[in-house]
């Protein structure tokens, strides 16, 4: 599955590019484009990506992971500008978050009210620290954004 590069590049500035490994705002072991560290993936935690791989990286997660999770949570056509909205949260919240999200449930319900859509993606703004879950006020921009690139 591809995204359009408006989408990649959209992905891109909400994950940023670090070529280190680090823990996101979870603790989650993360390296590149937001890609989290596998436990296969041993390797990840002292290497240095370059930019290219760190993309290349992206588009196997994208191809291989949230987009076919996406296309298979949905029942209605997406525009490329929802599809990518769709796949930057579910990168983020993972697959089976956005399986059971209202933001797939309105999406496939053809409910694709601003006010409702917008509050379907603010819903998930929170982030688990310490056990409990806690807002995140970067979670809460990325949502908006994400929610407005919808529908772009």
């Amino acid at each position: 599955m591809k995204m359009t590069p408006e989408g990649i590049a959209f992905l891109v500035r909400e994950e940023g590019f670090v070529p280190k490994k680090y823990l996101c705002s979870a603790g989650v072991p993360t390296i590149g484009i937001g890609h989290v560290i596998l436990p296969n993936e041993q390797h990840y935690h002292t290497a240095t990506l370059t930019r290219l791989q760190a993309m290349n990286l992206l588009q196997e997660d994208i191809s291989l992971r949230f987009g076919p999770a996406v296309l298979k949570s949905l029942t209605k056509p997406a525009t490329p500008n929802q599809l990518a909205a769709m796949i930057s949260l579910c990168f983020n919240i993972g697959s089976a978050g956005f399986a059971r999200s209202t933001v797939a449930r309105l999406h496939n319900a053809g409910n694709v009210d601003k006010a409702a859509m917008t509050a379907a993606f603010a819903a998930w703004n929170k982030i688990t620290k310490n056990g409990k879950k806690v807002v995140s006020p970067g979670l809460v921009a990325r949502r908006a954004r994400e929610a407005a690139f919808y529908f772009s």
